[in-house]
């Protein structure tokens, strides 16, 4: 500090610090970049492919390339965890059939009772899933076991021994976790 102000390497590891330590902010920043995604995706292949396809098939197509999509971003950034990578994909992709089964019964009733167009109907399906997904990937796709000695198998992915701002993996997988870095 020469004029009072703190130095940019002190503003940067502060705005780390506090991404590293804020696994709902990631959550909700991957998620926002995921709901632009897959409602682009839906957007432009509805309109590409309007008359050829039925609005339902094209929900199908989007919704793989999304769920693709946010498999990436969730395990790697939200999560920070490695290992069982075709395990946590099949989990990953079963928390989403149920918010697919969802939409695809809400998409019907918005469009064809509600008389909305499906833009607009996939936008409000949007919105509630994304607020179920959180919980989904946390307790279903992306859970670790506790480390040894630890008790129960449904800890958040907060727990101390995993939120240490190294990227996570299975206790299984690479042995022993590091002991959870201090002065938190």
């Amino acid at each position: 500090m020469t004029d009072g102000r703190p130095e940019r390497g002190d503003w940067l590891g502060r705005i780390r610090g506090f991404w590293d330590s804020q696994e709902n902010l990631r959550f909700l920043s991957v998620g926002a970049y995921n709901a632009l995604f897959g409602f682009l995706a839906f957007s432009l292949l509805q309109y590409w492919l309007r008359g050829r396809l039925h609005y339902l098939i094209v929900l199908l197509i989007a919704h793989a390339l999304a769920v693709a999509n946010a498999f990436v971003g969730h395990r790697y950034v939200t999560f920070r965890i490695r290992g069982h990578l075709l395990l946590d994909y099949l989990r990953f992709n079963l928390s989403y059939l149920g918010l697919l089964l969802f939409g695809m019964i809400a998409m019907p009733l918005l469009v064809e009772v509600g008389g909305l167009h499906p833009i607009a109907s996939n936008a409000l399906i949007l919105g509630i899933t994304t607020v179920a997904s959180f919980q989904l990937h946390k307790r279903l796709s992306f859970r670790r076991k506790p480390p040894e000695g630890g008790s129960g198998a449904n800890l958040p992915l907060t727990s101390a021994w995993q939120d240490s701002g190294e990227p996570r993996s299975d206790p299984q997988d690479e042995g022993p976790s590091p002991p959870p870095s201090g002065g938190r």
